[in-house]
């Protein structure tokens, strides 16, 4: 079965309590559209797997050059470095950013800590939730905190593309409350990388 990737925002500031964006299983018609163009790609991934894979008889069809090309660029993705991913997605997050003429992030070391380890326990366990946002308060002393999280077989521009076709994930992405971010970006068992940007305001 193949799956879409899958995304899920949360954001909290000091005085607040926890507001979740609307993401829960809902999608305005435009993620919608994402998503699916999303899932073909995964699923022509899947469809190529099989034949790369030599599950194919000799005389079955090659495959398309997109999915060729696509299952080819998967790899890429799935073969890159952690924090090379996390700085791609960083990247990727401040044009967004500065192209709506809000300030860039600066990456906190404090904040990219708690994002790596929450980050790569997700990848490790197979979960898929938000963390608590308190420490990001008492370790790190911010006065607001917000995690956008997301999973899939993609690029970070990607990632952030989808991120963006979310009211909850936008707005956390381009609030203008946070001046510090921390990405965690780690690979599952499956070579799906599992991405949680926290966002923070110190």
């Amino acid at each position: 079965m193949t799956r879409s990737p899958t995304l899920q925002p949360a954001q909290r500031g000091a005085q607040g309590g926890a507001r979740r964006g609307a993401l829960q299983g809902i999608l305005t018609d435009t993620a919608r559209g994402t998503l699916r163009r999303a899932l073909a790609t995964l699923v022509a991934l899947v469809a190529t797997a099989g034949v790369v894979g030599g599950t194919a008889s000799p005389t079955a069809a090659r495959p398309a050059p997109d999915r060729v090309a696509t299952h080819q660029a998967a790899d890429r993705y799935r073969a890159m470095d952690p924090e090379v991913y996390a700085s791609k997605v960083l990247r990727a997050i401040n044009d967004k950013r500065t192209a709506r003429n809000l300030r860039p992030l600066r990456l906190d070391r404090c904040t990219d800590g708690l994002a790596d380890t929450w980050g790569e326990y997700l990848a490790d366990t197979g979960r898929f939730l938000h963390q608590s946002l308190t420490p990001f308060f008492r370790r790190c002393n911010a006065t607001y905190a917000g995690e956008t999280l997301a999973k899939g077989a993609v690029s970070p521009q990607r990632i952030v593309s989808l991120w963006m076709h979310s009211d909850g994930h936008r707005r956390i992405m381009l609030s203008r409350s946070p001046n510090r971010v921390g990405v965690g970006a780690f690979p599952d068992a499956h070579g799906t990388w599992v991405v949680a940007a926290d966002f923070t305001r110190l």
